[in-house]
């Protein structure tokens, strides 16, 4: 493939390469269980003026300097860590999947990307087993994937009827959902009292920098410019927010999408991109675009 080619398929015809192409064959049918139902769906999942729009959103994330280091900082800690586990591995003379060793190693970096979360894959598979989660994700990437060479009325009534590997879905989808979403829970919550602390601080501080540098009888001649009240605002939100033990300020995927979604000005769109099935989808959507070539 040339990059005319690349051009051509991407840039200069791209609606005419369209990922769903009716109501019974399409990437939002097929992996609607990981990607999200209409309205949630992630950006391998829909076209046109939606996939647009998260094109532009997913492009501004990962421009942004604040991922890129994350995500350079990551890969390298965790392959050091995959590097110590292969090395005890030969040092021990035992058998071992690489598959499943790369596999985890990317799970566990990518997760640490899009939501700051290790979850340890890669230390089970180093055990000789596999993370629930991983296995969940392992099942449902290829029951969605055999969908596609499968008549579309067979695995449909599988999974109306519950049987075969469609009716196990559901309880690997759930394993899935739950995990996710209680990070994205805790994520969002976390966030949301930060904002809340950092704009108590704030006000208080700019009551405290106001009477300290305000003071009758003051012979400073930049107080008649505000110079010295803003540099006693600028020391105390120094003194309280270097000892006030705030968490840290987190860089991954979904910290940064959280932020760019509360900046948008249509609350419609600002609703759909801050709840927890969105955010859900979005992040298991980055997860698939990460993970399906090796899995």
């Amino acid at each position: 493939m040339t990059p005319e080619d690349i051009k051509h398929v991407l840039h200069d015809n791209f609606s005419n390469y369209v990922k769903n192409v009716s109501s019974v064959r399409g990437m939002d049918v097929y992996f609607r269980e990981l990607m999200g139902p209409p309205g949630l769906a992630g950006i391998f999942a829909v076209d046109g003026d939606e996939w647009r729009f998260a094109r532009k959103s997913a492009s501004h994330l990962f421009s942004a300097t604040q991922l890129t280091v994350q995500m350079e900082t990551t890969f390298v800690a965790h392959t050091h860590k995959l590097i110590a586990v292969l090395r005890d591995c030969a040092a021990r003379g035992v058998e071992f999947d690489v598959q499943l060793f790369f596999a985890s190693f990317t799970f566990d970096t990518m997760c640490e990307v899009a939501f700051d979360y290790d979850p340890g894959a890669l230390a089970v598979a180093a055990r000789g087993d596999k993370l629930p989660f991983l296995v969940s994700f392992d099942f449902a990437q290829a029951v969605c994937s055999n969908r596609i060479t499968q008549p579309h009325p067979w695995w449909r009534l599988c999974r109306v009827l519950g049987i075969g590997d469609e009716g196990k879905l559901p309880g690997h989808i759930e394993v899935l959902m739950t995990t996710v979403t209680a990070i994205v829970r805790r994520r969002l919550a976390e966030m949301a009292a930060a904002t809340a602390t950092s704009a108590t601080t704030t006000a208080t501080a700019t009551s405290e920098g106001s009477s300290n540098g305000g003071s009758s009888g003051s012979s400073n001649p930049n107080e008649a410019d505000g110079t010295s009240s803003s540099s006693a605002l600028h020391n105390v939100l120094l003194r309280r927010r270097s000892g006030s033990g705030a968490g840290k300020v987190r860089n991954d995927l979904l910290s940064l999408f959280i932020k760019n979604a509360q900046k948008q000005q249509d609350p419609a769109r600002r609703r759909r991109m801050l709840s927890e099935k969105f955010l859900s989808y979005m992040v298991l959507n980055f997860m698939i675009g990460s993970l399906v070539f090796i899995l």
